[in-house]
């Protein structure tokens, strides 16, 4: 009868599990973390995309700012657009939520200085031309500090996360 018990016999055979078990790692595992990686580089591919359009956006909210000042406080015939902002808070809610407070500060910000800018309008309409534009400084500064830093700490997250 053979010794079943002998060293030599088992050795063999763990290398046909191993080898085994290698193999089936390799075909299953290898696809797996192929795929793996690529969804997270098209994840980050994705947000960089979405962090673009956040900041392009803030741009447009800046320039629709600036043309209902023409238009309200001026009297400028300008183009009437719809606010920007609620393209810059869904791209935040969905993809960037780190900054959905900056984003609701600037809001504020910009409808206080709408609320100038309607006050503007009224003093404008009423004929009290000598009073032109008063307040305007105290009115923009919090909106321009609020759109300031919250370009400042996306440019700072920028680089850290997209370099």
């Amino acid at each position: 009868m053979a010794d079943t018990s002998s060293p030599g016999m088992w050795a063999p055979l763990l290398m046909v599990l191993v080898g085994g078990a290698l193999t089936l790692a390799g075909t299953w595992l290898g696809p797996w973390l192929s795929e793996r990686r690529k969804e997270r580089a098209e994840r980050q591919k994705r947000r960089a995309e979405k962090f673009q359009e956040l900041v392009a956006a803030l741009f447009e909210v800046d320039h629709w700012v600036n043309n209902v000042r023409r238009d309200v406080a001026i009297g400028e015939e300008v183009p009437d657009v719809v606010s920007p902002f609620w393209k810059v808070h869904a791209i935040s809610a969905a993809y960037f939520p780190e900054f959905e407070a900056a984003i609701q500060a600037l809001d504020d910000a910009t409808s206080r200085y709408r609320l100038w800018m309607t006050e503007e309008s009224q003093r404008r309409l009423a004929g009290q031309a000598g009073r032109a534009c008063e307040g305007h400084k105290e009115a923009y500064e919090p909106y321009q500090q609020s759109r300031d830093g919250l370009l400042k700490a996306l440019k700072e997250f920028a680089a850290k996360e997209f370099h």
